[in-house]
């Protein structure tokens, strides 16, 4: 038995999918998607929080709109100096150090994504899986193309415009069933909102990836390039430091980017201002106050996403 057996979770093609088919399916209609689940870690030299650490990814597999595989693997962060912040994560391993390091796992992830229509909900996964690939020196990953279905949902169902693209308020409206902040549970369920916008909208897996367009997991691919043209936030340069109340970090960033912000992750005087959530990053806090930076809350950041 290899190290990664001990640790992988597969579950093979079962009734997990309960979605029938759409008319109009192409050849297989196959695509595969993916999510990674970070933890936020305080530095015990300066003090600051980071979230770039990976502790879980989970890849779905869909073959003719049913579940083919459901594969999660817990690793080893490996945040050496850093002290780990558990707060909501509520899937997170005690023995998280006994699991395996990312380079470990990326040849089985290799294997379950590359030459597949891969899909991620929000640009934030392939911003992390990038991030770890540069900090470990590996080879960027090679999907046939990488696909962003906040993109489908903001098409598909422009009501979510101004609620936010969240993936529990989009699986609860569709009746989707799935239990949140797992990152095998949150694949599964990205995947079958993209089985409902093929049926409301008769088109294939590739057209709805046309719709969406491609973005490659290239290590040039920085949260900057991720952004909308429009929205009320559009040429604005955002930090955000700390945890969110009412969504995951990731969550709240995309809704920036959604709304035309730059989300940048260190304070410089370039930025317009810092949003300072629950539990904020004192180290950023500092820096914002030290260049002159104008610090926000929550609460502000939410008021500017209502002004036209």
């Amino acid at each position: 038995m290899s190290e990664l057996d001990s640790f992988s979770i597969v579950e093979p093609l079962t009734n997990l999918v309960a979605v029938q088919a759409i008319d109009r399916a192409s050849p297989m209609n196959e695509f595969v998607v993916i999510d990674v689940e970070n933890v936020t870690v305080k530095n015990v030299i300066n003090g600051n929080f980071d979230d770039y650490f990976i502790y879980q990814i989970g890849v779905c597999c869909f073959v003719n709109n049913q579940v083919q595989e459901k594969w999660s693997q817990f690793i080893n962060p490996e945040c050496k100096n850093y002290v780990l912040y558990r707060k909501f994560k509520a899937n997170f391993p005690d023995d998280i150090e006994d699991y395996p390091s990312f380079p470990v796992v990326i040849d089985e992830l290799k294997q379950r994504i590359e030459s597949k229509i891969l899909w991620s909900h929000g640009p934030t996964d392939r911003q992390k899986l990038s991030e770890n690939l540069k900090r470990y020196d590996l080879n960027d990953l090679e999907p046939k193309g990488w696909h962003d279905s906040i993109k489908v949902v903001k098409t598909v169902w422009p009501r979510f415009e101004k609620k936010g693209h969240g993936l529990e308020k989009i699986s609860e409206h569709l009746g989707i069933t799935y239990s949140p902040h797992d990152a095998a549970e949150d694949a599964r369920a990205t995947g079958l909102v993209l089985i409902h916008a093929m049926q409301e909208t008769g088109k294939t897996i590739e057209e709805l990836a046309e719709l969406a367009g491609t973005k490659r997991p290239t290590r040039k691919q920085t949260a900057e390039q991720e952004t909308s043209s429009t929205g009320p936030l559009l040429n604005l340069r955002i930090c955000f430091t700390g945890t969110p109340r009412s969504c995951r970090q990731k969550e709240i960033e995309d809704l920036a980017r959604q709304n035309g912000a730059t989300v940048t992750g260190s304070v410089s005087s370039k930025i317009d201002f810092l949003v300072r959530l629950e539990e904020p990053g004192y180290g950023k806090v500092a820096k914002a106050e030290k260049r002159g930076v104008r610090i926000v809350d929550e609460d502000y950041f939410h008021s500017l996403l209502s002004q036209q």
